[in-house]
């Protein structure tokens, strides 16, 4: 099932990418998720930068009927390959969101482009969940975890920028 969000910042593409690569900020955005990061590393190769951060999630936003299926808590692990700017400043990347026990993976394409005084932070990507008969309802459930979790971001980077 495909999926679009977006997030504007109140800073450069390039200060928003410096926000991206830096390990407190991840660990402020999976706090405001209600998780609890139990892992978080920044590689950097030039500009590029790939961040990796392990969290445990709360099953909250998960439907009562599935979460039978995944216990109080869901390992997550997010990792989000950033390349260097282009000629034009903007940034391209890609996501990637495994679910330990779960059979649901989000794989997606990110950009960071300029935007009014700020920059905007666009996601788009596809979401999978491999169960006959319950796929649908699982990825639609998964759709809006990562929503939620868009939505805490912006928040948590609007208070990390200013």
């Amino acid at each position: 099932m495909r999926f679009e969000a977006t997030i504007t910042y109140p800073a450069s593409v390039g200060q928003s990418a410096d926000m991206l690569a830096d390990e407190a900020f991840l660990q402020q955005r999976v706090a405001a998720a209600g998780g609890s990061a139990t892992q978080v590393d920044v590689a950097r190769e030039g500009a590029a930068f790939t961040s990796s951060v392990a969290t445990r999630l709360p099953t909250d936003g998960v439907p009562a009927s599935f979460r039978s299926f995944v216990g109080a808590h869901l390992d997550v692990r997010i990792v989000e390959a950033w390349e260097a700017p282009r000629p034009t400043g903007e940034r391209r990347g890609t996501i990637a969101i495994d679910i330990a026990g779960a059979p649901v993976t989000v794989r997606g394409q990110m950009r960071l482009v300029a935007y009014g005084e700020g920059c905007r932070h666009d996601v788009r990507g596809e979401v999978r969940a491999s169960v006959p008969l319950f796929g649908r309802a699982i990825e639609e459930a998964a759709i809006s975890a990562v929503n939620s979790v868009i939505s805490g971001q912006e928040q948590v980077a609007r208070a990390y920028l200013t």
